[in-house]
């Protein structure tokens, strides 16, 4: 999710599409539905640690990690959740 925000931010797409990041990764869940590959998206759990890859972790629930989870389910993809990050 972090390319189609960024991706979106860059271009300017938020002003241009109501759905901003969403809808770039409407776009690109299209794209990999026409390809024969199972696909599964890992979220952040409750576990996750305060630093990855020398980043400052956001320690507060982020407003489109549900809609995002919506949206790759409707395409029949599957979600993890890790619960404890195995690198702390």
């Amino acid at each position: 999710m972090g390319e189609c925000i960024g991706g979106t931010l860059a271009a300017g797409v938020n002003s241009q599409h109501p759905g901003g990041a969403l809808y770039t990764l409407f776009k690109r869940l299209a794209g990999y539905n026409k390809m024969p590959v199972r696909l599964v998206f890992v979220f952040d759990g409750p576990g996750r640690p305060s630093l990855k890859r020398g980043h400052q972790v956001v320690d507060r629930k982020l407003p489109w990690i549900e809609p995002a989870q919506k949206l790759i389910q409707y395409f029949g993809y599957h979600i993890h959740q890790v619960t404890v990050s195995p690198f702390i």
